[in-house]
């Protein structure tokens, strides 16, 4: 009955580590969809601004193309009216005049093609790659997954079924023993119901919200660059007051779900 009861427990161990680590790469892929929505907003933003900006320098570098235009074809028939050698010092300023509009207007036509080689660049510039998740977005998904670990570790406080489940994981199955015939009869009857809620789908979500919050008003990091908070700064849960035999003295003072690695949490940290 004994090794029954251990093999149950690891069970469920295994099946709440396998909920906090879909509930991470849940978490983590919405998270990546609204950072990679957010990029592309604000990349088709810039471009649009840029490409506005390109336009308003295009069409004034088209303006002083034409206008220089308008002026050459001027000087050009003022320079055609002015025959006869009694012309030649006006002839001869016009000319100079001539070949400076010219120069300009070459300068202006070349702005103009430059400013268009960069329209288009921008037209057809890629969006970014995604580079992954930022700090804060990490961090947000680690304080939901260990205010979710917390939430199940309160869900299985009922004959202190989270602290045996952790045993398992630490302790062989001859090295337990989980009371006398009426106490493992109890016990298998909360396992099973823990099973049932564990691979149920319903999920407490105003109390998870709930722990989220709090976790996210309290939680510290060592540093800017950290996602993991520090684990003193993300709460104790309360052990359970009347615990079936098997636990660990060393848990009675309160469980620390990053301390102790409740449902193997730090593997479902980003």
């Amino acid at each position: 009955m004994h090794a029954v009861i251990y093999f149950q427990l690891h069970r469920l161990w295994r099946t709440c580590a396998g909920k906090v680590a879909r509930f991470s790469r849940q978490l983590q892929h919405q998270q990546e969809d609204r950072e990679r929505r957010r990029q592309l907003i604000e990349f088709d933003q810039g471009k649009r601004a840029q490409l506005a900006e390109c336009e308003q320098r295009l069409d004034e570098a088209r303006a002083a193309v034409e206008a220089l235009d308008a002026k050459i074809k001027i000087a050009e028939a003022n320079l055609e009216a002015l025959r006869g050698f009694w012309n030649y010092f006006r002839r001869r300023r016009l000319l100079e005049e001539l070949a400076s509009l010219r120069q300009r207007w070459d300068e202006a036509a070349t702005l103009v093609t430059d400013l268009s080689d960069e329209r288009d660049a921008v037209e057809s510039a890629p969006p970014p790659v995604f580079e992954g998740l930022s700090i804060e977005g990490r961090r947000g998904v680690n304080t939901a997954v260990i205010a979710y670990a917390q939430q199940l570790v309160a869900m299985l406080s009922k004959g202190g079924l989270a602290l045996l489940a952790k045993e398992t994981t630490t302790r062989r199955v001859f090295d337990v023993r989980y009371g006398g015939r009426d106490e493992c009869g109890r016990l298998m009857v909360l396992l099973r119901e823990a099973h049932a809620a564990m691979t149920s789908d319903k999920d407490d979500l105003a109390d998870l919200k709930r722990r989220i919050d709090r976790v996210r008003a309290t939680a510290n990091y060592r540093s800017d660059a950290d996602t993991v908070p520090l684990t003193d700064s993300i709460g104790i849960l309360a052990a359970p007051a009347a615990p079936v035999a098997g636990l660990e003295t060393g848990h009675r003072a309160g469980i620390n779900v990053l301390v102790d690695d409740y449902w193997d949490v730090y593997q479902a940290l980003l």
